[in-house]
């Protein structure tokens, strides 16, 4: 936000030139003490981060790993673990609202995703239609015996990664025929990629 400040001396009122001023969410601190199983990759469209064992993991300073739409479309990321239990759980987190937490309605976004040994795993995002336009910011989590709190500040057997994407406005297209050739009869797809 731009601010701007009014001074006043002797009398005298000035305005001074705008001041931007930004402030970096803090988001809860939460740890694994052990992390015999562990996120090794995450894909997401183009998107993909190999990563090695850790507690945990925070990828935010590589930019928006995808953008996805509010309202009713959804996107997918994949997540492989390795050295996994039969007990693991991956959850998905998501700011939607960019106030800095994963506490508000909605922004446990799936889970328990049950994640029994090693493997590649899906997780479905659907974005809220209310969700706030631009950089939001994910929460993985795989843990042994899951639970779903994304603050959980210390916790055992696991591993936690931050990762960014971008909520992108909906929005609906009329593509009207014109005369000319025509592909005939029925119906022609045009898929949207991108923001």
């Amino acid at each position: 936000k731009y601010y701007r400040a009014r001074i006043t001396c002797s009398g005298n009122t000035t305005i001074s030139t705008p001041l931007l001023v930004t402030t970096t969410l803090c988001y809860c601190p939460t740890t694994s003490t052990n992390n015999n199983e562990y996120i090794s990759r995450v894909v997401s469209g183009g998107f993909s981060n190999t990563s090695t064992q850790s507690n945990y993991a925070n990828y935010t300073g590589l930019g928006s790993i995808a953008s996805v739409m509010q309202g009713t479309a959804t996107s997918t990321i994949r997540v492989t673990t390795s050295s996994g239990h039969a007990n693991d759980g991956i959850y998905l987190f998501a700011d939607w609202n960019q106030d800095g937490d994963f506490g508000d309605a909605g922004e446990v976004v799936t889970g328990p995703i049950a994640a029994s040994g090693s493997g590649t795993y899906t997780l479905t995002i659907t974005v809220p239609a209310g969700a706030t336009l631009g950089t939001t910011r994910l929460r993985i989590k795989l843990m042994r015996n899951a639970n779903n709190n994304p603050c959980q500040s210390t916790f055992n057997n696991g591993e936690v990664e931050d990762y960014l994407i971008t909520v992108i406005q909906s929005g609906s297209h009329t593509v009207t025929a014109t005369t000319g050739r025509s592909c005939g009869a029925g119906t022609v797809s045009l898929p949207a990629i991108g923001g």
